[in-house]
C-alpha cells in the first residue's frame, strides 16, 4: 500500500543518510522505524532518547561513529554516493508518481 506523507526536508535528508549508513532503502528504513514505534519490543529508556552530541573533526566535518555491535560498513565512497543517488532517484520517482495520480 502506498501513502504520501509531507515531511520536512531536513528529516528527509536525515532519513536518506541513515539509510545509506545502514545499507538499506529508504522504504525499508521508514517501515522499520514505523514498526518499532507502533510495536516496541521493550519499553524505551531515557538513555535511548538522549540527544547525541556531534563530534567534529579538526577539518570541520562530523565524525560518524558506529553503534557498538553493528556490522561494519564495507561500502566504498563511490558505492555510498551511488546508494544515496539511487535513494534520491527512488524518492523523486515516488513523488512524480504521486503528483500525476492527483
Amino acid at each position: 500500500m502506498k501513502m504520501t506523507i509531507d515531511l520536512p526536508e531536513e528529516l528527509i535528508k536525515a532519513i536518506k543518510i541513515r539509510a545509506a549508513q545502514e545499507q538499506r532503502t529508504v522504504r525499508e528504513l521508514v517501515a522499520a522505524y514505523l514498526t518499532d514505534g507502533l510495536y516496541p519490543s521493550e519499553p524505551a529508556t531515557a538513555a535511548e532518547h538522549k540527544p547525541t552530541e556531534i563530534e567534529m573533526a579538526p577539518w570541520g566535518l562530523p565524525i560518524i561513529r558506529s553503534i557498538p555491535g553493528s556490522p561494519p560498513c564495507t561500502m566504498t565512497g563511490e558505492e555510498t554516493i551511488e546508494f544515496i543517488n539511487n535513494a534520491l532517484t527512488e524518492l523523486d520517482y515516488e513523488r512524480y508518481l504521486n503528483a500525476i495520480r492527483r
